[in-house]
């Protein structure tokens, strides 16, 4: 990604250092990988001096938070990178459980209060990902979105960020006795095929009809070699207990279920993939 930079100062820093800044730098948003560029270029600048150098660049803007010790070795796994960015506090789930306890309130005849009952509880979970940025106040002249995300960073490695940037969207369903049939399907494919959205979910309470997943995979499969990927998923509460609950990173949960769709699995589960195998299970 930067390695013409990194050539006029090969004498100083060493191949794997160079090799796991170039890793780390890629998983940056590109306003922030503009910002340190500049210092690649400095003569006689140590290893050292380059890191407290970056973190300075960093912290001063909306990055402070990018551990870079943690994130800039290319042995670390895919699956620490999303934890990197994704990594609810304590009071964070705290405030999950209190939203998804409103979900069942009585309503009444308010079905507006209802359903951004439901939003208000997808919008907090998905605003804990770093450069996520979440509203549900989004109006087209055709439709109006329940949730829109912009997704700030993209990686150039396969990761979910690929599906995730430039934006994504979620229609929510508060219906607690209703599945999701492909009417709300329908709908986020329309949506996504005229905008640069590249993944939607349909968040239901009850476990969407299985029509819901052949339209997705249909879909999937129209656009597998178009520049860009179109995935649709459902979730609902079983969805919900594993990323409440059970506190699985939603990075990683996200990648499952879009496994799902890609690989014509609708029954793989979350479970199969995190297993500890035995001598005798291989």
């Amino acid at each position: 990604m930067f390695y013409k930079q990194f050539l006029k100062i090969t004498d100083i820093l060493n191949p794997e250092f160079v090799e796991n800044f170039d890793y780390w730098l890629a998983t940056l948003p590109g306003n922030n990988q503009k910002n340190i560029t500049p210092l690649l270029l400095q003569p006689g600048i140590t290893e050292d001096e380059l890191i407290r150098a970056i973190e300075e660049r960093l912290n001063q803007g909306e990055c402070a938070a990018v551990n870079f010790s943690k994130a800039d070795s290319l042995s670390n796994k895919k699956e620490d990178i999303y934890e990197i960015y994704y990594n609810p506090s304590e009071s964070a789930y705290d405030r999950f459980n209190e939203l998804k306890d409103k979900l069942d309130l009585d309503y009444g005849k308010n079905t507006t209060a209802k359903g951004k009952a439901l939003e208000e509880l997808i919008l907090n979970i998905f605003n804990q990902i770093k450069y996520v940025r979440v509203t549900n106040d989004v109006k087209t002249k055709t439709n109006q979105f329940d949730c829109t995300l912009l997704c700030g960073i993209n990686t150039g490695y396969p990761s979910v960020f690929n599906y995730l940037a430039p934006c994504f969207i979620i229609e929510c369903k508060n219906e607690p006795d209703k599945k999701p049939n492909n009417t709300y399907t329908n709908k986020l494919e329309s949506i996504m095929d005229t905008s640069d959205a590249q993944f939607g979910i349909v968040f239901g309470r009850k476990k969407a009809t299985s029509t819901c997943f052949d339209i997705s995979r249909e879909h999937y499969l129209i656009n597998k070699n178009a520049s860009k990927q179109k995935i649709i998923v459902t979730c609902c509460d079983d969805d919900l207990k594993y990323i409440i609950d059970k506190k699985v990173n939603l990075l990683q949960y996200i990648e499952y279920k879009i496994f799902q769709v890609t690989s014509n699995s609708p029954t793989a589960t979350y479970e199969m993939f995190n297993k500890d195998l035995s001598v005798e299970d291989l």
